[in-house]
């Protein structure tokens, strides 16, 4: 499972404790005018949505990058030093510290 999909399934709508509803308040200004009073739910809503989308494409561009720095080491593994290996793992393990952390 990675870690976008983990996070997302603990984090989801559903395991959120439902909310008491309660009736939404109107001015007599908005009853006259007939809007209602969902508005600034929807507006937070609607900005809760646009930062979990974000999120979630932060994630997978760091992901995509771990995936190439480790295929890169796979790869250069026999060509690199010693000390060169030892820093691009050390880069890789401190990189998947930081999205695990998210």
């Amino acid at each position: 499972m990675d870690v976008v999909s983990g996070w997302l399934s603990r984090c989801s709508r559903s395991s959120r404790p439902a909310r008491p509803r309660r009736r939404p308040t109107r001015s007599a200004t908005s009853i006259r005018s007939g809007s209602g009073s969902n508005t600034g739910r929807e507006d937070i809503d609607g900005q809760l949505e646009a930062s979990v989308t974000d999120w979630r494409n932060k994630a997978r561009e760091m992901e995509k990058e771990l995936d190439t720095l480790a295929s890169e080491l796979e790869n250069q593994r026999l060509l690199l030093s010693e000390e060169a290996a030892t820093q691009k793992e050390q880069t890789i393990r401190e990189k998947r510290r930081l999205l695990r952390a998210i």
